[in-house]
């Protein structure tokens, strides 16, 4: 989440190419599975209406993980 010292509304965005950001809340949701293994760089950003912009650049490492054998 992010705060404004003028408390203006802020904008969230993100570049991640999978999932879905809440542009309200920032909120980003993803749900993987074993065919999104890797490593992803993407940035988050959060703006208000008058040009401030803070962003973070993250890393996310997939692992897939192998099927249960029930028996």
């Amino acid at each position: 989440s992010a705060t404004d010292a003028d408390n203006d509304t802020i904008i969230y965005g993100t570049n991640a190419t999978n999932g879905t950001i809440n542009a309200t809340t920032g909120e980003y949701s993803w749900q993987t599975n074993s065919s999104d293994a890797g490593t992803y760089v993407w940035y988050f950003n959060s703006t208000d209406n008058y040009g401030g912009t803070a962003t973070e650049t993250i890393t996310i490492t997939v692992t897939a993980v192998l099927p249960v054998n029930y028996t």
